[in-house]
C-alpha cells in the first residue's frame, strides 16, 4: 500500500521536529551529525511527513545559483519508497524557482546506493575529498 507524503520547505527548524530528525539521523549514519548542525541559520530544510510525523529529511544552503546538499535521510521503515526521489524533486523544482543552477553535494565513497541514485538524478562525479567524513572516510563529490 503507498502511503501518503506530505513535502514541506522550512527554513527553520522546532525542537520537536529536531527531535523526529535525530531520531532518523542516528537510525541512518555511522557519523551522524549533532543536533547543534541541524540549527544553522544558513540552513533549508525539506521535510517528508507522513501522517505528521517526520520520515525524511533533506538539509540543503544556497549561494548566488548554487545549492549545496548537505544531508538526506529516509526513516529506515520508509525506504524504497521513493520518499528521497519526492524530497530531490521538491528541491529542484523549488530551488529552480529562486534562480539556482548548479548542485553540489558529497556522499560517502563506499554509499554505492545513494551514489546511483545521485546518478539517476543526473549528478556526475567531480571529485574527491580525502579524510572528509568523521571516521576517514573519502567522499565522493558531485554535481548536476
Amino acid at each position: 500500500m503507498q502511503k501518503s507524503i506530505e513535502i514541506k520547505k522550512e527554513n527553520s527548524i522546532s525542537q520537536k521536529q529536531l527531535k523526529e530528525i535525530m531520531e532518523i539521523e542516528r537510525a541512518s549514519f555511522n557519523c551522524p551529525w549533532s543536533e547543534v548542525m541541524f540549527l544553522s541559520p544558513d540552513e533549508i530544510t525539506i521535510l517528508a511527513y507522513h501522517n505528521n510525523k517526520i520520515v525524511g529529511y533533506i538539509v540543503y544552503s544556497t549561494v548566488l545559483d548554487e545549492c549545496h546538499i548537505l544531508n538526506v535521510a529516509v526513516h529506515p521503515d520508509f525506504r524504497r519508497m521513493g520518499i528521497a526521489q519526492k524530497m530531490l524533486d521538491f528541491l529542484f523544482r523549488e530551488s529552480q524557482k529562486e534562480g539556482i543552477k548548479f548542485y553540489y553535494l558529497e556522499v560517502r565513497v563506499d554509499n554505492t546506493p545513494a551514489i546511483n541514485f545521485y546518478k539517476k538524478n543526473g549528478f556526475k562525479e567531480l571529485g574527491l575529498r580525502k579524510g572528509y567524513y568523521s571516521d576517514g572516510t573519502n567522499a565522493l563529490v558531485m554535481v548536476r
